[in-house]
């Protein structure tokens, strides 16, 4: 965060979109009801109830290849084992989330009515020191295999932020302060050998971890993103491809990688990776849905863009000092009825957040920008570069699909 068949799926109506954004604000507000501690699976809505036409993901078995199990694209669907598949998903975090309440706010995503969790993963919340010995063992509060397991346990899919930035309103983004250490003058979150050695290092240690969690090998990881809104910071295209090639390189080659930025041209020019990574976007409530989406589109090739909404807005941060942030209940409720009817009601959708959870100790993160008289904000010449460099590579792929 910066800022069925075609026709098969049935019509999304506004009160079930605002029965589900409802039942998010109060996700946190109540001990679970008796019926939600039985098997999360076997629940069923009441009788009445909204109904958001999910399917649901089953619960792996087994963490052994299987390659009867995929997940991919095909005619701008996702499609789970052949068959089209519409995510409905929503963010939690469980390095603001207590161990021992995992499970509860697991089971709590899966009563929601969500066949999915998407998560981040903080870099400095697990190596706050440089080298080898600098990264915490991967146990308590820091298993992310866990909570990634216990998610798959309760029947939810699971789409994987590792960075190795992640934002999330987190202390510096995820990024370790001992980088600044190492060289003041390293340009973070580039092509950087020093950047990249140190980036390299920690996801050899991560990711190794959780790619027998992949879906295809048993788990519910479905998709890897690649950075985060990097387009509203870079443009380098070699760092985004390193990047995939390494998470492949340790993940498999079958993993479903995604980017994604803003729903505007620049932030989407800058941050997608043509041909390597869905093309994804995040947006909140009131905007233009189907502009948003046909803006997706045109930065995937023909077929291979599924709309789908990475962040949707449920609410918004709030920065020390400042009254509440305040989202209308009903103009959230109206947009993600657009969203989830988008697309002859194929369209998938992310909550951000389902559960905001807590930030415990120091690691509230801040925004801080360095601004020119009346506001305004003057990129450097490099950044200047990369972007009139990924306007032009967006419009010849747009010529190209011409």
């Amino acid at each position: 965060m910066a800022r069925a068949p075609a026709g098969a799926a049935g019509c999304v109506t506004l009160g079930a979109a605002m029965a589900l954004c409802v039942a998010s604000a109060i996700f946190l507000a109540a001990a679970p009801p008796r019926q939600w501690q039985r098997g999360v699976q076997d629940a069923q809505p009441a009788a009445g109830g909204p109904s958001l036409h999910t399917t649901p993901a089953a619960a792996p078995s087994t963490i052994s290849s299987n390659s009867s199990r995929s997940f991919t694209i095909s005619n701008d669907r996702f499609m789970k084992d052949g068959t089209p598949f519409r995510l409905v998903s929503g963010s939690l975090h469980y390095n603001r989330i207590p161990p021992d309440l995992w499970a509860d706010r697991l089971g709590r995503a899966r009563a929601l009515g969500l066949n999915a969790v998407q998560l981040y993963v903080p870099w400095n919340w697990h190596q706050p020191q440089p080298g080898p010995q600098g990264v915490l063992p991967f146990e308590g509060w820091r298993d992310v295999a866990g909570f990634i397991r216990t998610a798959g346990e309760m029947g939810l899919l699971v789409l994987l932020r590792p960075g190795p930035y992640i934002c999330a309103e987190w202390e510096f983004g995820g990024l370790p302060a001992w980088l600044l250490q190492q060289d003041p003058a390293m340009p973070l979150r580039s092509g950087h050998p020093a950047f990249l050695a140190a980036a390299d290092a920690w996801w050899g240690a991560l990711l190794p971890q959780l790619a027998p969690l992949t879906y295809e090998r048993g788990g519910p990881i479905i998709m890897v993103q690649v950075e985060n809104e990097y387009g509203y910071y870079g443009g380098s295209k070699p760092y985004l491809r390193h990047l995939a090639d390494l998470i492949r390189q340790h993940m498999g080659q079958q993993v479903l990688l995604y980017t994604v930025d803003g729903a505007s041209v620049l932030p989407l020019a800058m941050g997608s990776l043509p041909g390597g990574a869905l093309t994804t976007v995040d947006f909140g409530p009131t905007t233009d849905v189907d502009k948003a989406f046909a803006l997706q589109k045109s930065f995937n090739p023909p077929g291979k863009s599924p709309p789908f909404c990475v962040e949707y807005y449920t609410g918004w941060l709030t920065h020390w000092g400042e009254r509440m942030a305040h989202s209308e209940a009903a103009d959230v409720a109206r947009t993600l009825a657009d969203i989830l009817a988008a697309a002859n009601n194929t369209a998938s959708v992310n909550l951000y957040m389902a559960a905001g959870g807590t930030n415990f100790g120091p690691w509230a993160g801040a925004n801080v920008f360095q601004k020119l008289a009346h506001g305004q904000q003057l990129p450097g010449p490099e950044q200047w570069r990369l972007q009139q460099a990924a306007l032009r590579q967006q419009q010849q792929q747009q010529q190209q699909q011409q």
